[in-house]
């Protein structure tokens, strides 16, 4: 989605609309989370699978984290120069009004902006956990000559394998 979206979403105050429509990406990050929160034992195709999953999650959550960050910025610029407006001379402590009245006026969008970001920053860290897990499983069955799919490798794969390990 394009910022142009996310800001037709936000003056028509259709978010609800927009968290609907990515409840499914929320949903499979609350579901991998709780998951491995429980430590359900994972093979390799879970975790792969899991990596894909969040990665996809990751990719449609994180567009739109960063409108709503360049949102936030730009309406709180916006209050804060109408703000100004309202002054004859402004001081230093009239800028200092002007930013926390603009602060506040874009309150509900740092919230949305927040929401996304923080599921953004979850799928990130359980991508890293799911990546890690995954070369921990796939080095340590390379060791006991055992292949992705737990079949045995031939013997004269495995001292090639060997071979290339020292």
């Amino acid at each position: 989605m394009t910022s142009k979206e996310i800001k037709e979403y936000y003056t028509s105050n259709n978010i609800d609309k927009l968290y609907k429509k990515f409840e499914k990406s929320f949903n499979l990050v609350d579901s991998w989370s709780e998951t491995m929160t429980n430590g359900d034992l994972m093979d390799e195709n879970d975790i792969h699978f899991a990596m894909q999953q969040l990665t996809g999650s990751y990719g449609k959550l994180y567009s739109i984290a960063s409108c709503f960050e360049s949102l936030v910025i730009e309406y709180e610029n916006n209050h804060m120069l109408e703000e100004e407006k309202t002054f004859d001379k402004i001081r230093i402590q009239d800028k200092d009004h002007c930013k926390a009245f603009g602060r506040n006026k874009v309150s509900d969008l740092r919230n949305y902006a927040s929401d996304f970001s923080s599921y953004c920053n979850s799928a990130n860290s359980m991508i890293i956990t799911c990546q890690s897990r995954l070369k921990r499983l796939v080095v340590g069955k390379g060791n006991q000559g055992v292949g992705f799919s737990g079949e045995s490798i031939k013997a004269e794969e495995s001292t090639k394998v060997k071979k290339w390990y020292q």
